[in-house]
């Protein structure tokens, strides 16, 4: 069975906390910066997108054509519902 891989976006308390836990746990994780543009690890199975409510949207679309349609990602902006999809669905 293979390992999870976290990606997470965002380097602020939140996502620097989220990163420290997974890790100290013993989670396959990667923390990068909420406005990074890198190459989608192949073996990515999250996003979390630990970034500033008003940033969501925008990181999103652009993130939308790293990573492929069948990997969940949450984000933990208050303001916005739990449900909010990539604009590829």
């Amino acid at each position: 069975m293979r390992k999870l891989r976290v990606i997470i976006y965002g380097r602020g308390k939140l996502g620097s906390t989220l990163i420290e836990r997974a890790q100290d746990a013993g989670v396959l994780a990667e923390l990068r910066c909420g406005r990074s543009e890198d190459e989608a690890p192949e073996d990515a199975g999250l996003l979390v997108l630990a970034i500033p409510d008003g940033a969501v949207a925008e990181r999103m679309r652009a993130l939308d054509a790293l990573y492929e349609r069948s990997i969940p990602f949450v984000h933990v902006a208050g303001t916005l519902p739990s449900r909010h999809a990539l604009p590829s669905g």
